[in-house]
């Protein structure tokens, strides 16, 4: 991802490939440092704290959010996300009525453990994944941030249950469809991946 401070270029070129309103920022926060087991709520706390801020931000002069409002927000919300990783913050916002939910999510600096893969691909995502075992681990973790934000963009997602039930029609790609499937129920979803520091940040919205 490019140097952008004010989040600027990373909302235009959302709203330029989704083709309508959206609005991000990832910012990486000194404070946020990985936290050690006895401080492990206290700096979760501060994440939230600085996340909900940064969607207040977002959100100003487009909806009248009020700063409880905001700290009141349960998720999945259909207007925004949040998600954290070591000292960063991402969040995501979006008014549009064209969409029923928005998702963010960000790793940084993790290891996919052996079988993961198991949890996160379908069968036919693992056949459709071209690339070598050394470069499966990285191609995993991308697919996993796209996966994680499809499920907070999903307003029914605490019915899902798995990841594996949102299939990706191009794995491979950073860009692109996926849908889920289930008896009398399905949905499609758009998504976009960056590289970001040692990771990935995803953003996908509900069609």
């Amino acid at each position: 991802m490019i140097a952008d401070p004010n989040n600027i270029l990373l909302s235009r070129y959302l709203q330029a490939y989704f083709g309508f309103e959206v609005w991000a920022a990832v910012s990486r926060h000194d404070a946020l440092t990985n936290p050690s087991m006895h401080n492990a709520d206290v700096a979760m706390t501060q994440r939230k704290q600085i996340g909900r801020q940064c969607l207040i931000r977002l959100a100003r002069n487009r909806v009248r959010y009020s700063r409880y409002q905001v700290n009141k927000i349960e998720f999945p919300n259909g207007n925004s996300s949040l998600s954290y990783s070591g000292n960063t913050v991402a969040a995501a916002f979006s008014s549009c009525g064209q969409i029923r939910g928005i998702g963010v999510d960000i790793e940084q600096n993790r290891e996919m453990p052996d079988g993961a893969d198991r949890l996160i691909l379908s069968a036919r995502e693992r056949a459709r994944m071209s690339c070598t075992a050394k470069q499966f681990g990285c191609a995993l973790l991308r697919v996993w941030t796209v996966k994680e934000a499809i499920l907070k963009a999903d307003p029914l997602n605490r019915k899902t249950g798995w990841l594996t039930a949102y299939e990706l029609l191009r794995p491979h790609k950073r860009m692109g469809e996926a849908v889920m499937k289930r008896r009398n129920y399905s949905k499609t979803f758009q998504y976009i991946s960056f590289a970001f520091g040692a990771g990935y940040v995803s953003f996908a919205v509900c069609l």
